[in-house]
């Protein structure tokens, strides 16, 4: 596609590996029961945010959509007491400058700002989101094999 596109990023599982840090600190977690059941306020209280890793190539394909004039908004379902934490982890590890939206209705957000493109891993965000963007891209997880346009890897993403 030439035209400049606007796209809507999620964080968790989609540029940055949760998951991987949630394995390490919480007993019994598991991809495979989706969504997991966390104790009340998990993620309002605790610091898992700041020591998750980013998701390999991600960074850098965002930087290379940017770069090329397409408008990044990244979306989270993160509670907004995590905007300060996630503008941090997004700025330390070198992605995009850009607009950091804490929404539980993505798809709004995305109707809103005219989004395009969606990144999400979450079959619930999935589902909302492709009612309202042109192509919804799946980072690939046990729990949403089910979609369309997934991918392993950032480097073999296209737009």
């Amino acid at each position: 596609m030439n035209s400049k596109q606007i796209i809507l990023v999620d964080i968790d599982n989609s540029i940055s590996a949760t998951n991987e840090k949630l394995k390490e600190v919480v007993p019994g977690f598991t991809t495979e029961r989706y969504p997991f059941p966390f104790p009340p306020h998990f993620f309002e209280e605790s610091s898992i945010f700041d020591d998750v890793k980013p998701v390999k190539g991600a960074m850098e394909k965002l930087k290379e959509w940017h770069d090329k004039g397409h408008f990044i908004y990244y979306v989270t379902a993160r509670d907004s007491s995590s905007f300060h934490r996630t503008v941090r982890w997004l700025k330390k590890h070198g992605f995009p400058s850009s607009l950091v939206i804490c929404s539980k209705n993505k798809q709004r957000v995305a109707s809103i700002i005219g989004a395009t493109i969606a990144v999400d891993d979450a079959p619930n965000e999935i589902e909302q989101l492709k009612s309202v963007v042109a192509r919804v891209l799946v980072p690939a997880h046990d729990y949403n094999k089910q979609y369309e346009n997934r991918f392993f890897n950032w480097s073999d993403v296209a737009i």
